[in-house]
């Protein structure tokens, strides 16, 4: 039972036929029977919810009085959704804040293919130039909470119970008592009184003869009112049922991105709640990324099953950008956005990054994504040319990046062999006529490799040729000859005799002057331009260059073991 000091006694104005008639009514001086907001700051949510009128499971319903007050908004158990309910297309809540993220680097688990968002045109470099406080939003059409016809006003009573009420309660005839109750009886008749709608300076809203207290539509958007009936500005606060809703400072509810305590959140269009965990368009078509606290996100962060960088500043998607993190660690993102792994293009060359940790891989010999082995230096860039790796010396095509192996290749002017693991072999002896037996292709027409063939077979890889004269021309080279023992093989038998051979000052000059002596004596006329070392090994010995019947087999099987054929590509 309640006591005196709990009961207070009110008059109304009706009319009873062409007269004004004042009424006695009893309202309670108890705080929290009407439709209170929370705000976000509160701590007695508990205590606000338990005293609450409305019910805030999730079972309620939320519709719009048709018979009393069209924009009052009231709560009635119909298992129908609330709110929160009708956002039902939300993407993958995969996505994590900046704080909580898991470092790339310590991590696999996330290690799936999935397309990145959309934007695929955002750079690092655009600024968001209008991500000013823009909470004032229209929502015409929107509510918060789809209407509810039911709810009455707990602060408006029938008269007819009034009526009975003040009759069967005693008044306090307490001086001071009295004088409260008339200063308040005066407060009554004055908001019955005012007009239905804002008062001067726009800070309560007057509806039904009642100033409003809780989330209201009215013109076609929402506002919240605290327990003093006043407005509520720049807050994000607890509505009757129980939801939480941002109010920008124009007081109308929030959608889109919206600042708010150092940082940006977003809000439905919708439902108008906060939008977790998700990678949404704003109002100006730039993209951001949510996290799951709501707070825009910025750094490395976790979505759809891989990583993405935001800019901390423009909190834009970078892409095709090699950035550090949150952590120190530096990373790169490609042009889809997401995190790159293995052999990624960038700065005109190429780099690996590792499938696990997605850091830059130095100073290895790693397979790509291809199933190709590519050597990456100090710097991370992929290595072309000549390299040393654990203190052998590897050569790398500057086309492909790719190890050469039982090859040729032109180093510094100088022409050295790799064998079948890529090392590089001591072939001194090639290295120092490579050069002139290239050159006697374009001066005279003789084929390179046949060249090198006939020095390495009569020379012995140099070991026999004095005079420098690796090829056995007899006669003399600028006056200079020897005498030297020879065989020679006339009709079927050897026979050993002594002749005169040229002597030259390098052995460049030698290989030169073989292929003046080839094209200056017309019997070998038909092998000059020849690109085939099979047709010209055959050739010289049918013009009867030398007189050994398996002569041309074996220049052919010194061209196959030594890989001098390449010495004849592309010409």
């Amino acid at each position: 039972m309640k006591s005196k000091d709990n009961v207070k006694t009110r008059f109304k104005l009706y009319k009873a036929g062409k007269m004004w008639l004042i009424a006695g009514t009893t309202f309670l001086a108890l705080a929290g029977l009407g439709s209170v907001a929370v705000h976000a700051d509160s701590n007695n949510l508990n205590t606000q919810s338990a005293q609450s009128t409305v019910a805030t499971n999730q079972d309620v319903k939320v519709e719009s009085t048709q018979s009393q007050d069209n924009n009052v908004v009231t709560v009635q158990n119909n298992d129908v959704t609330t709110p929160a309910q009708s956002d039902s297309n939300k993407q993958d809540n995969s996505a994590t804040d900046s704080k909580n993220a898991t470092i790339p680097a310590q991590t696999d688990s996330n290690k799936q293919d999935n397309s990145a968002a959309e934007n695929k045109d955002a750079t690092p470099a655009q600024s968001d130039s209008n991500k000013q406080d823009n909470s004032a939003t229209d929502g015409k059409d929107a509510t918060p909470a789809q209407s509810d016809s039911n709810k009455q006003d707990n602060s408006a009573t029938d008269n007819k119970n009034a009526a009975d009420q003040a009759n069967s309660t005693s008044v306090n005839s307490d001086t001071t008592s009295n004088t409260n109750a008339n200063n308040q009886k005066v407060a009554l008749l004055a908001a019955d009184n005012q007009p239905d709608g804002w008062n001067t300076d726009h800070t309560q809203y007057t509806q039904g003869g009642q100033l409003l207290t809780g989330v209201h539509n009215i013109d076609g958007t929402y506002y919240d009112f605290d327990e003093n009936h006043n407005i509520i500005k720049n807050n994000y606060v607890q509505s009757q049922w129980g939801l939480w809703y941002m109010f920008g400072d124009d007081g109308r509810i929030s959608t889109d991105v919206t600042a708010w305590s150092g940082t940006y959140y977003y809000f439905d269009h919708s439902t108008y709640l906060r939008v977790d965990n998700d990678y949404v368009q704003s109002r100006w078509g730039d993209w951001y990324l949510f996290g799951n606290n709501g707070q825009v996100a910025s750094g490395v962060n976790v979505w759809s099953g891989t990583y993405y960088y935001f800019d901390p500043i423009t909190h834009l998607r970078v892409d095709n950008n090699y950035v550090q993190s949150q952590w120190g660690l530096w990373y790169m993102f490609g042009n889809d956005g997401r995190i790159v792994t293995k052999v990624t293009p960038w700065v005109g060359t190429y780099y690996y990054f590792d499938p696990e940790t997605y850091l830059r891989v130095d100073n290895s010999y790693v397979q790509s994504q291809w199933g190709l082995w590519y050597l990456f230096g100090d710097n991370g860039q992929i290595v072309k040319g000549l390299h040393e790796l654990n203190g052998k010396q590897y050569f790398f095509d500057s086309n492909t990046y790719l190890m050469v192996k039982e090859h040729w290749a032109n180093i510094g002017n100088e022409w050295r062999y790799f064998d079948g693991n890529g090392q590089l072999t001591s072939t001194d002896f090639v290295t120092s006529i490579a050069n002139g037996a290239m050159q006697t292709w374009y001066e005279y027409g003789v084929l390179p490799s046949v060249s090198i063939a006939q020095a390495i077979c009569e020379s012995n890889w140099g070991t026999a040729a004095p005079g420098n004269n690796l090829f056995g021309i007899k006669g003399s080279y600028n006056g200079q000859s020897q005498l030297l023992w020879t065989w020679e093989v006339y009709n079927g038998q050897s026979v050993h005799i002594k002749d005169w051979f040229r002597v030259y000052p390098t052995v460049n000059e030698s290989v030169n002057d073989h292929g003046s002596f080839l094209y200056e004596n017309s019997r070998y006329n038909n092998l000059l331009w020849d690109n085939n070392y099979y047709s010209v090994c055959n050739k010289l010995h049918q013009d009867g260059y030398a007189t050994a019947p398996t002569y041309a087999n074996t220049l052919i099987n010194i061209i196959h073991a030594s890989g001098l054929d390449q010495f004849d590509e592309g010409l």
